[in-house]
């Protein structure tokens, strides 16, 4: 089975606080949003009466368009505050593949196990 989707996905990583010392401190955010399509196909082999091994492979073209925030502060203690304030923003082509291999047992008609293995790579 040959199949063909879109998808979006977001991640936010939380923000980072460090304190370097008493007087000064970082803060780090990153937000990446991925967009694109994607195709792949699966290929199943019946086993036993209930029992199939299959694979599965897609591929994908997508935009990661990425937001990065870093501001360093000092405290109210310290002379004059400097502050420093960087946004980073961009869109990058990301390339995105994975595959798995699945052994799936029918335990009821609608009830199943699936055991497996799934490798994704981004670029």
């Amino acid at each position: 089975m040959i199949s063909s989707s879109q998808r979006k996905v977001r991640n936010r990583q939380p923000t980072i606080r460090t304190a370097h010392s008493p007087r000064f401190g970082t803060t780090n955010k990153l937000r990446n949003n991925l967009a694109g399509f994607q195709t792949g196909g699966d290929i199943w082999v019946g086993l036993f009466q209930g029992l199939r091994l299959g694979t599965e492979g897609k591929v994908g073209l997508y935009n990661n368009h990425y937001n990065l925030t870093n501001r360093i502060s000092t405290t109210r203690w310290a002379p004059p505050p400097p502050t420093l304030f960087e946004k980073f923003t961009d869109n990058k082509v990301a390339f995105l593949t994975e595959g798995s291999v699945d052994l799936v047992a029918d335990v009821l008609p609608t009830v199943s196990i699936r055991v497996g293995y799934e490798v994704l790579f981004m670029d």
